[in-house]
């Protein structure tokens, strides 16, 4: 079986580049729970979910 995509696969060195600049601007939990754990100081962990969500619990703190 072959697959054909509308929009190939970037080439690596794209690839990485575009990764590694995302990783400046997004966290992920673990990166998160890490910076928590270590009291980065002037950590803000914004929660961008909606209100039931944010109702359904939240990290202290988050704003």
């Amino acid at each position: 079986m072959t697959y054909t995509f509308a929009v190939p696969a970037a080439d690596p060195v794209t690839a990485t580049t575009h990764f590694l600049a995302r990783l400046s601007f997004e966290t992920d939990v673990s990166d998160v729970y890490a910076d928590l754990t270590a009291r980065v100081p002037g950590l803000v962990v914004v929660d961008s979910r909606g209100t039931a969500a944010w109702a359904q619990g939240h990290l202290p703190g988050a704003v």
